[in-house]
């Protein structure tokens, strides 16, 4: 099975995963100018075994982990790490790409008040 795109995890922090052909996967950091750099390496952190593959029995291979495949389409890929711990990779298009989890943190923190319940009032 092949997938190809962009993806990035649910919790988002502005890094983007790759998966290749040759079964290789490139991670991509979304810096604050909005361009993509290849982030395989992180200073000392040197990320040099990145392989990934789906067998046949719908696992993936992924980093150091395996996981089953719940659901994969042309939009999203979930998979079930263990009990109750499932990661959603979402497809996105470069230059279309959503706001950070931290950029949402940082509006709430800004207009506190929008985001007060029903209750609240």
């Amino acid at each position: 099975m092949s997938i190809g795109g962009l993806y990035n995890e649910n919790r988002f922090h502005g890094i983007y995963y790759k998966f290749n052909k040759d079964g290789t996967y490139d991670k991509y950091s979304l810096g604050n100018d909005g361009k993509l750099s290849l982030f395989n390496n992180d200073g000392d952190l040197i990320d040099d075994y990145r392989p990934w593959k789906i067998t046949k029995d719908s696992i993936l291979l992924w980093r150091h982990h395996r996981g089953d495949v719940v659901l994969i389409n042309d939009n999203v890929i979930i998979v079930r790490y263990g009990k109750e711990s499932n990661v959603i990779l979402i497809k996105e298009d470069i230059g279309k790409m959503r706001k950070s989890d931290t950029f949402f943190d940082q509006k709430m923190r800004a207009n506190p008040d929008k985001y007060k319940s029903f209750d609240d009032n």
